[in-house]
């Protein structure tokens, strides 16, 4: 079931219009602020943030790749967020275990992103739960950063 509803248009459906920071500001206006300090957080957190164009959702989506050098030298890589741009908004999702659900609550979270934890339904037959926070200003929820954080922890 999609969180958003029908009259909700998603935009970066272009594959032959790259995404740059002069269109994002243009497409998100105010809240471009609240993009530039998700971006500024990810570099304090060695966050990688990445465009690419994905035919199976017709967009342009970002992921959020922590990548370091495994113990024999290799490089490695986990993603720990996801962007898509909308028109008035722009939604970060996370994504959690069903094993993992109790110490995401554990967190220091204030309660209405606690409740938005508790209420995340299962990914169908995946042992998964998405917690998508919803940027319709121009700051950023303060608890987005400590999630994304925490997904970071959890590379192994």
């Amino acid at each position: 079931m999609s969180m958003h509803s029908k009259d909700e248009t998603l935009l970066l459906c272009d594959p032959n219009v790259e995404v740059t920071d002069e269109l994002l500001a243009e497409l998100l206006g105010v809240r471009y602020k609240a993009y530039r300090e998700l971006v500024d957080g990810l570099k304090a957190l060695d966050i990688d943030l990445c465009w690419q164009f994905y035919k199976d959702g017709t967009a342009w989506l970002a992921k959020g790749p922590y990548t370091w050098t495994g113990p024999r030298g290799g490089k490695r890589e986990y993603n720990t967020f996801w962007l898509s741009v909308w028109d008035g908004f722009f939604d970060v999702s996370v994504y959690f275990k069903d094993t993992e659900r109790g110490e995401v609550l554990a967190l220091p979270l204030d309660g209405s992103t606690l409740d938005l934890i508790r209420r995340a339904e299962r990914m169908g037959k995946i042992n998964t739960f998405p917690v998508t926070m919803r940027v319709c200003s121009e700051t950023l929820p303060p608890d987005l950063l400590t999630l994304i954080e925490y997904k970071k922890s959890l590379a192994k």
